[in-house]
């Protein structure tokens, strides 16, 4: 259970934003894709923007807040749902190719909000970089 009250306005937010058709369409993927992903990255996405508020972070600034967590592992769509299903401890071989999920996000979100972007790569770059 969410810490964050149902009717809070960091909920509030991050529905808006959910419903958004660019979000939508990953989450919707998510879901299909992985369902505990998608719990996490809503999760992290309510999370964000009310740490955001009680952060007092001006609104134009908790959308982004909404956006960055509803779509920070979207790359994990391009996991196979069997390794991210995978019970138990990882081995190098499957940890090798679960870091590839910021790139693989990064490359598929490179399209959108170029104000978003700009957060993706300045907080993604250390990591592409080492994943290279």
């Amino acid at each position: 259970m969410l810490p964050v009250p149902h009717d809070h306005p960091a909920a509030a937010m991050f529905r808006a934003v959910s419903r958004e058709p660019l979000v939508r369409n990953y989450l919707g993927r998510l879901f299909l894709h992985h369902h505990d992903t998608y719990q996490h990255s809503s999760r992290v996405g309510i999370l964000s923007v009310y740490l955001g508020c009680v952060n007092r972070v001006p609104e134009d600034h908790l959308r982004l807040l909404a956006y960055a967590g509803a779509l920070h592992d979207v790359g994990k769509l391009h996991l196979p749902a069997v390794l991210l299903n995978k019970p138990g401890e990882l081995n190098e071989e499957d940890m090798a190719q679960l870091r590839h999920h910021p790139r693989f996000g990064f490359l598929e979100l490179s399209f959108f909000d170029p104000e978003l972007w700009g957060i993706m790569n300045i907080n993604w770059t250390g990591i592409l970089a080492r994943i290279s």
